[in-house]
């Protein structure tokens, strides 16, 4: 995020100094005392129909950033870090383009309710009222500039150039799906996340709301402009269901967080996708490879690193081809890209 300065910060110095990770400033905008807070119901379709934390609830129907709390006055008017606890300025600065500093900004505005700690609550309410264990649904969060980074590199890589479908298979509260939407390069058509949990899936259609909101408004503006152009934003929509329910026939580049998946269902999955994706669909997934082996109809293309919310994970990208052969796979530090 930025700092008071407008100077886009990511890593913390210090952190790296003493070998902890902490991979971009971040701030939340709301203090964590405002919560309000009820027993969620016993009954799980009960439950299902009304997931959200109330104190939620109330943030998301709040218009743009709110104002920082005034206990942050002897900072400057600035929090330290949420992730690590640091003064911004211990943040390395990072230098953007412009056409990412704008798309950062919106979705910022469109994330604001929503920051990491708020939206674990909500899945471990999630988990624990429907009796799923954490194991299963640990929660994280790609970083934002990176992951606008990772969408160019996929780019370059595809071998198809038409505009296309994107996936995030397990969105959680929606945010790679609206920066995919945002991306300016991209021009996906649609941008789709796919949610089991309820609360997170609620989450996401709220920032689905906002998203099209700022589309009309961006829309407007550029209609009242003399020389003015609307921008392209892609469709967003979210989907509460089982990710194995999915017709994924139209996609063409899926995100997955492979770190929790394990026995049985890790092979579902890879039966699912194996059978899903349509030719030339690139695969993204965090944390390890979908497949040990690279399964035939499976061309490796390159090992990324991306800072994540809770550091720096390894991503595979892959290319569905059917009746393709496989390529080796490379390596880039993302962190290193301008």
């Amino acid at each position: 995020m930025k700092d008071r300065e407008g100077l886009e910060r990511g890593r913390c110095e210090p952190c790296a100094r003493g070998n902890i990770e902490c991979t971009e400033f971040i701030y939340a905008p709301y203090p964590d005392d405002d919560w309000e807070w009820e027993q969620p119901p016993d009954d799980i379709e009960e439950y299902r129909r009304r997931p959200l934390i109330p104190g939620i609830e109330v943030r998301l129907c709040d218009v743009g950033i709110p104002p920082l709390p005034g206990r942050y006055a002897a900072l400057g008017g600035w929090p330290p870090c949420a992730n690590c606890g640091c003064p911004a300025e211990t943040h390395d600065v990072v230098s953007t383009t412009a056409t990412e500093a704008r798309c950062l900004d919106t979705a910022r505005a469109i994330f604001a309710p929503l920051d990491l700690s708020t939206v674990i609550r909500q899945s471990v309410q999630d988990t624990c009222s429907l009796g799923f264990t954490r194991e299963d649904f640990v929660y994280g969060e790609v970083g934002e500039l990176s992951f606008l980074r990772l969408l160019d590199r996929i780019l370059e890589l595809r071998s198809s150039g038409d505009r296309g479908v994107f996936y995030d298979l397990g969105c959680g509260a929606g945010k790679a799906v609206i920066l995919a939407a945002l991306h300016a390069k991209a021009r996906f058509s649609r941008c789709i996340g796919i949610e089991l949990l309820p609360g997170l899936a609620a989450c996401a259609a709220h920032l689905g709301a906002r998203y099209r909101a700022a589309s009309a408004a961006a829309t407007a503006h550029a209609e009242a402009t003399v020389e003015g152009e609307a921008p392209a934003w892609a469709e967003v929509s979210f989907i509460e269901e089982d990710l194995f329910e999915a017709n994924l026939s139209d996609v063409s580049v899926v995100l997955v967080n492979a770190g929790g998946w394990q026995e049985p269902n890790l092979s579902r999955l890879q039966a699912k996708l194996l059978e899903a994706l349509p030719d030339r669909c690139v695969l993204a997934t965090i944390r390890k490879p979908l497949f040990e082996e690279q399964p035939e109809g499976f061309v490796e293309l390159e090992r990324l690193d991306l800072p994540m919310s809770w550091g720096v994970a390894p991503i595979f990208l892959s290319e569905r081809r059917r009746g393709g052969v496989g390529a080796v796979c490379k390596g880039i530090d993302l962190e290193a890209m301008d």
